[in-house]
């Protein structure tokens, strides 16, 4: 699936009709040359059409692999409504003999599909993410998720050590040796640094500190879980994945303002928190 580049967009605002290219508008970082309007709205409707699609595709790819290794046909009816690779395995293990742990033996055959796809980016697929979030995690990230990012490191990490973290999370081979670090990360500035109260150390209540300060209802992952690093997650579900699981990662909550950080023990986490107008 392609759109024309460049593409026509009506600004919502002043209605000014201009051509741009498609780049720019899914880096989320297009505007309107009449009224400097963002049209990041544009950019986000295209993404939704490409994963749409990605996603379909996706679901054919899989079913292709899984029914060669079944020997049968999984029906349209059956797979092309699939949100997760949960739901994928639920269908393969209705065609499964009840002999044997249908479970574990469907999600095995669906990890196995996904392995044998040229375009999967994930080592080890989370089945109940949605589909394309566990085969291609942080496929935007080096669109607008790597502006925030950028902001993230920028905002909260003291100078010496921001070069460090920016260069290795802004290469995809490298990007592991930045993740790797958050466990034991000593490098924020104390400027910014939030303790949490002992008593509110749980994700509800670390959401409610979040919340009240300005967090959103979602929030932009990077983290030493691979399974999560790169995703923009509801805040909750981001934090039930994280708190107490002893994996070094950050919360983007609003870019270079508000994020969160979890160490491998209770005494590393933090809120990280800037006001509009403090420089370093």
């Amino acid at each position: 699936m392609k759109y024309e580049d460049p593409s026509q967009v009506i600004c919502p605002d002043c209605g000014k009709q201009s051509h741009l290219r498609v780049d720019e508008l899914l880096e989320l970082r297009a505007r309107c040359p009449g009224c400097e309007a963002a049209l990041d709205h544009v950019g986000l409707d295209m993404r939704a059409g490409l994963d749409d699609w990605a996603r379909h595709m996706a679901i054919v790819e899989i079913t292709m692999v899984l029914e060669e290794a079944l020997g049968l046909t999984l029906g349209d009816d059956e797979v092309l409504g699939a949100k997760t690779l949960d739901d994928l395995a639920r269908v393969v293990a209705t065609r499964l003999p009840k002999s044997i742990d249908r479970q574990i033996k469907s999600r095995t055959l669906v990890r196995e599909a996904v392995e044998k796809m040229d375009w999967s980016t994930s080592d080890e697929p989370a089945f109940d993410l949605p589909l394309l979030d566990a085969i291609q995690p942080g496929r935007w990230a080096h669109r607008r998720e790597g502006n925030e990012e950028t902001a993230l490191i920028c905002s909260f990490v003291a100078m010496p050590r921001r070069s460090r973290m920016l260069g290795f999370l802004g290469k995809p081979k490298h990007r592991r040796k930045a993740t790797a670090e958050l466990a034991h990360f000593r490098h924020f500035d104390p400027r910014w640094v939030v303790a949490i109260p002992r008593d509110q150390h749980d994700p509800a209540s670390i959401e409610r500190l979040l919340r009240a300060r300005g967090a959103g209802s979602t929030c932009l992952v990077i983290s030493e879980d691979s399974k999560l690093d790169g995703h923009r997650l509801p805040l909750r579900l981001a934090l039930e994945r994280v708190v107490g699981r002893g994996m070094g990662t950050l919360l983007s909550c609003t870019p270079g303002m508000l994020a969160y950080f979890e160490g491998e023990g209770p005494e590393d986490r933090a809120l990280l928190v800037r006001r509009a107008g403090e420089k370093d």
